[in-house]
């Protein structure tokens, strides 16, 4: 990176584009082919132009133009960046000829262009608000995949616009002269403060996700995520400016769109989103380590996972994320993300699941149980083997989920999904750990005995599970005592809960047949998981 460029090193090419005064032509710099953007000096504080790119010189943002540095000559103020290679977000959107984009595509797009505003908001020691966000700023790359933000706000150029919130906006000139230039330019440099601010960003990020939306060809309400990005906009939009969201707040809202809706991938990152308008509705449960009670966050309800401050519980967090991050299916619960409460405690955002948990369907409804048919058992254990067949294929690592029990099952779609919850004890495969973690009733044999988890200790759970469903009754019931030790002695002891209370059911046989294939005490006799599902299939 180069904070102060000799003009004789740049060889000045074709003009790319001339905007309200200002143009940007490609150009040759030290072998490498960049764009240059000439601005008139009257509208360029030129200290204060070259202290904001200076601050980009060494930053490398994949959703962010590289900036080579700046320079002037008589008249004229230059700044040296990256060239983009493709089109702006502005000519995909409304001219003709260009391909059609879907809402994924403009999701996509979306959730980069909010990330390479919060770096930029988050920077240190002094964060950059860009103050002239637009489709025409922003680039579609890598064959229209990747987003990337282009020149900050660098005079008057735009100091009024369709872009800029209420406290900001003033009358639109109809053409620029000289005497318009210099009025605005001094008007400008008077107030520029209230130009670079949070909230200017965000509500012109806002139009932004108006704008392309509101022009894909495909828009609809039945969109999926259709009621909750109106909110987001909605919010972004607001006319008090206090009121709008940050953008770590913007970033949370797309991020869970764009996984609960449209099972979009995302980095890694505990998010530092304000939560204090998340709305606490009742505890649904006591999981692994913490507490989980149903939320509103953003117009979208979600189950949060409370855990209590505390060093101990530190591993164990990061863990839960870290799995819950890596799983994306569409059996597994979704995560989006992680933060802190006023009070330190960490917080695990995920997906809500309207219908409870597959135990209290089975068992927690007093006399009017549930009815349901031999084709439902077999559609949710269809999808459980699939889920957890999933996790035993992850890469780089295979995922155990060690404590596969109907309370870690949860329904949603009116019971018709399955999705596996309750992360806390899940392990890579290569750990092998040998902690006594998981639930007695559902516990491998050789997990009671002390050694190692394998792939086949989770297919021993899903056989304990395929027999609870279809008996419609607690593992080992027929105990008088239903102590933890008297089931893992069983266990231990080769005993099972009573295949003959699985009858009068449609293809009994072949289901304990699965079943003892699943909890035969030799584990590497049991069947993987790839089979179960071919067997149920």
């Amino acid at each position: 990176m180069c904070a102060d460029v000799k003009l004789q090193d740049i060889d000045f090419m074709e003009e790319i584009v001339k905007d309200y005064g200002a143009i940007v032509r490609k150009a040759k710099w030290h072998k490498k082919e960049i764009a240059v953007k000439i601005y008139p000096d009257i509208l360029i504080d030129y200290k204060w132009f070259k202290s904001r790119y200076d601050q980009l010189l060494d930053i490398d943002h994949k959703n962010l133009l590289k900036f080579y540095g700046t320079t002037q000559k008589p008249g004229k103020v230059m700044v040296l960046m990256e060239f983009a290679e493709g089109t702006s977000l502005y000519t995909h959107i409304h001219w003709a000829g260009v391909p059609n984009y879907v809402p994924r595509d403009a999701i996509n797009w979306m959730l980069q262009f909010a990330r390479g505003v919060g770096f930029l908001h988050a920077l240190k020691p002094k964060p950059i608000y860009h103050g002239n966000l637009k489709p025409q700023n922003l680039f579609l790359t890598n064959n229209f995949r990747c987003l990337k933000i282009g020149e900050l706000a660098s005079g008057a150029e735009e100091s009024c616009n369709d872009y800029a919130p209420p406290e900001t906006r003033r009358k639109k000139q109809a053409y620029l002269n000289e005497t318009h230039l210099i009025r605005m330019q001094t008007y400008f440099l008077n107030s520029i403060e209230r130009y670079y601010t949070e909230q200017y960003d965000v509500y012109s990020f806002g139009v932004v996700l108006w704008e392309v939306l509101f022009y894909m060809s495909t828009l609809d309400t039945d969109m999926p995520g259709f009621r909750e990005l109106n909110s987001l906009i909605a919010r972004c939009r607001d006319d008090n400016k206090n009121k709008r969201p940050t953008m770590e707040d913007v970033i949370l809202n797309l991020n869970i769109i764009a996984r609960l809706y449209y099972d979009m991938d995302f980095d890694l990152e505990t998010t530092t989103a304000n939560v204090a308008e998340m709305q606490l509705g009742d505890v649904m449960g006591q999981g692994s380590f913490g507490v989980v009670v149903r939320a509103n966050l953003f117009d979208i309800e979600l189950a949060v996972k409370k855990i209590q401050k505390g060093a101990e519980n530190g591993k164990w967090i990061e863990r839960e994320v870290r799995q819950l991050f890596r799983a994306n299916h569409e059996n597994i619960i979704k995560f989006f993300g992680s933060t802190e409460d006023a009070d330190g405690n960490t917080l695990i955002l995920m997906e809500y699941a309207d219908c409870g948990s597959l135990n209290n369907y089975l068992h927690c409804n007093g006399d009017k149980k549930h009815k349901y048919t031999h084709k439902t058992v077999l559609n949710w254990m269809q999808q459980l083997a699939k889920g957890v067949a999933y996790l035993h294929d992850m890469t780089p690592k295979p995922v155990i989920h060690r404590d596969l029990k109907p309370h870690n099952l949860l329904l949603v779609n009116a019971f018709r999904t399955l999705k596996i919850a309750d992360f806390g004890t899940v392990r890579d495969q290569a750990t092998l750990m040998t902690n006594c973690i998981g639930t007695p009733a559902y516990m491998a044999p050789e997990v009671a005995l002390g050694q190692w988890y394998t792939d086949k200790s989770d297919v021993y759970s899903f056989g304990i599970v395929l027999w609870e469903v279809l008996a419609r009754k607690k593992p080992f019931y027929h105990l008088e005592q239903m102590s933890s030790l008297a089931i893992i002695h069983l266990a231990v002891s080769g005993e099972r809960p009573p295949l003959q209370d699985i009858r009068n059911i449609k293809y009994c046989e072949h289901y304990k047949s699965v079943i003892e294939s699943c909890w035969i005490h030799d584990q590497t006799q049991r069947l993987s998981m790839k089979d179960i599902i071919g067997l149920l299939n």
